[in-house]
């Protein structure tokens, strides 16, 4: 519980860094970010999650594996996760200025 609401607290405060930053440089335009795109994929119970984040290349990353573990913090592009049970799982990324992506992992998919 406390490293997600540490996470929470450095998204909060990286979002309010960007956003004061894109304010000054753009008052009078809207800015259109590039797009969070996830990909999970693996054999069975594991799965890699790869993480395609084309706003300045990364940053920090929340994920919701869908199972009830809880939430991960990562910098990391790649990353894996091991389900106890086998299912269909929705897993959400956010990345640190906001923006989701959610993509669907079944356990049991050849």
């Amino acid at each position: 519980e406390r490293n997600r609401v540490m996470a929470d607290w450095m998204l909060e405060m990286q979002d309010a860094t960007l956003i004061n930053a894109i304010s000054a440089a753009m008052p009078f335009g809207t800015l259109t970010l590039p797009a969070l795109t996830i990909v999970a994929e693996g054999p069975g119970d594991v799965v890699t999650l790869t993480i395609d984040d084309a706003v300045l290349g990364g940053g920090m990353f929340v994920i919701d594996w869908g199972d009830g573990t809880p939430e991960e913090s990562t910098s990391e592009l790649e990353v894996m996760h091991t389900y106890e049970d086998p299912g269909d799982y929705d897993v959400v990324v956010r990345n640190w200025v906001g923006q989701t992506d959610t993509v669907n992992y079944d356990t049991e998919a050849p």
